[in-house]
């Protein structure tokens, strides 16, 4: 702590990928980010975005993470992403404009 009064603030941002395979070696690509920043206690941010990696997702990745190729469906007909995405599109953007969710 600083001067009298001064209140001391901690910032942590934690970060978490799920990927399409249980082995880089073996072809496993990331699908998922997700971030949590948390100031003294409170989540103050979060971040979860689906990455279409082109991949197939192996059985025993999707067992871990539920994560199913079902949730990356693109309807090239209207722009549009299908499917329950947790509000984030194949483009890897959360809310963007090209693929509102």
């Amino acid at each position: 702590m600083g001067e009298a009064g001064e209140i001391a603030m901690s910032r942590t941002v934690t970060v978490d990928v799920e990927t399409s395979g249980l082995s880089a070696q073996r072809g496993g690509r990331v699908i998922e980010v997700g971030a949590l920043s948390v100031m003294d206690g409170a989540v103050v941010a979060e971040f979860d975005t689906l990455i279409d990696s082109g991949t197939r997702i192996h059985y025993g990745a999707y067992q871990v993470h539920g994560i199913s190729e079902e949730m990356f469906i693109w309807s090239t007909a209207t722009g549009r992403c299908l499917g329950a995405h947790s509000g984030v599109c194949r483009c890897g953007t959360a809310g963007c404009a090209q693929c509102p969710v």
